[in-house]
Protein backbone atom coordinates (compact mmCIF):
# COMPACT_ATOMS: atom_id res chain seq x y z
CA UNK A 1 0.00 0.00 0.00
CA UNK A 2 1.43 3.32 -0.88
CA UNK A 3 2.29 5.62 1.90
CA UNK A 4 1.75 8.88 0.13
CA UNK A 5 0.84 10.49 -3.08
CA UNK A 6 4.01 10.10 -5.06
CA UNK A 7 3.84 6.52 -4.20
CA UNK A 8 -0.01 5.61 -5.19
CA UNK A 9 0.85 7.30 -8.86
CA UNK A 10 3.66 5.12 -9.39
CA UNK A 11 2.15 2.23 -8.13
CA UNK A 12 -0.62 2.86 -10.48
CA UNK A 13 1.30 4.40 -13.77
CA UNK A 14 -2.31 5.52 -15.47
CA UNK A 15 -3.40 8.45 -13.26
CA UNK A 16 -6.28 9.03 -15.45
CA UNK A 17 -7.61 5.54 -15.06
CA UNK A 18 -6.57 4.98 -11.80
CA UNK A 19 -9.50 8.52 -10.90
CA UNK A 20 -12.08 7.13 -13.41
CA UNK A 21 -11.61 3.31 -12.19
CA UNK A 22 -11.98 4.69 -8.05
CA UNK A 23 -14.75 3.02 -6.28
CA UNK A 24 -14.89 6.11 -3.51
CA UNK A 25 -17.88 8.07 -3.20
CA UNK A 26 -18.14 11.52 -2.77
CA UNK A 27 -16.40 12.71 0.60
CA UNK A 28 -19.22 14.59 2.66
CA UNK A 29 -17.36 16.80 4.89
CA UNK A 30 -19.63 17.30 7.89
CA UNK A 31 -19.65 20.85 9.17
CA UNK A 32 -20.23 22.05 5.77
CA UNK A 33 -23.49 21.52 4.06
CA UNK A 34 -23.54 20.35 0.44
CA UNK A 35 -23.10 23.25 -2.07
CA UNK A 36 -25.07 20.90 -4.97
CA UNK A 37 -27.12 17.92 -5.06
CA UNK A 38 -26.22 16.21 -8.63
CA UNK A 39 -25.93 17.16 -12.06
CA UNK A 40 -29.24 16.23 -13.27
CA UNK A 41 -30.72 18.46 -10.35
CA UNK A 42 -28.38 21.49 -10.63
CA UNK A 43 -29.24 21.49 -15.15
CA UNK A 44 -33.01 21.63 -14.37
CA UNK A 45 -32.65 24.00 -11.75
CA UNK A 46 -31.13 26.43 -14.12
CA UNK A 47 -33.87 25.69 -16.25
CA UNK A 48 -36.58 26.35 -13.75
CA UNK A 49 -35.41 28.77 -11.60
CA UNK A 50 -33.97 32.30 -11.58
CA UNK A 51 -31.04 33.98 -9.66
CA UNK A 52 -30.90 37.52 -9.17
CA UNK A 53 -26.85 38.43 -8.92
CA UNK A 54 -25.72 41.64 -7.53
CA UNK A 55 -25.03 43.60 -10.58
CA UNK A 56 -25.95 47.62 -9.31
CA UNK A 57 -22.00 48.33 -10.29
CA UNK A 58 -23.61 48.31 -13.89
CA UNK A 59 -27.35 48.22 -14.10
CA UNK A 60 -28.69 50.95 -11.93
CA UNK A 61 -31.76 50.63 -13.64
CA UNK A 62 -32.90 47.57 -12.76
CA UNK A 63 -36.75 46.61 -12.14
CA UNK A 64 -38.28 43.14 -11.02
CA UNK A 65 -42.10 43.00 -10.54
CA UNK A 66 -44.10 40.62 -10.20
Amino acid sequence: MAKNLQELLDEKGDTVRMLRDSQLGTYIYPVVPAEFSNWRREQKAWRNAAVLYDQSHHMVNFFVKG
